[in-house]
């Protein structure tokens, strides 16, 4: 198997209904407005959120989540329905 180093993904792809592509720096005020309009639903169930106190926060998570792309440790993707340019969810697989 190879590792997960030398395995290609592609940073973006799009459906009829769906434009994917990975975290890209400048994605933090966008993950923070989602993580906050969401706040409600996914505390209970996920401890995540509460490392998004401030936007500077979600840019760190973007950030870092952009490195883990690249190095294939973790493959965090931003859906976006194609209608809006707001981000609607940010589903990730760790390697």
């Amino acid at each position: 198997m190879k590792p997960p180093i030398l395995v290609d993904f592609p940073e973006r792809f799009e459906t009829q209904r769906l434009f994917v592509r990975s975290p890209l720096p400048g994605d933090g005020p966008e993950v923070h407005a989602a993580v906050r309009e969401s706040i409600g639903e996914l505390s209970p169930w996920m401890g995540w959120p509460k490392e998004h106190r401030t936007v500077d926060d979600s840019e760190a998570s973007a950030r870092r989540a952009r490195v883990a792309f690249q190095a294939r440790s973790e493959l965090r993707l931003h859906l976006y329905l194609r209608e809006q340019t707001r981000s609607w969810a940010s589903p990730a697989c760790r390697t």
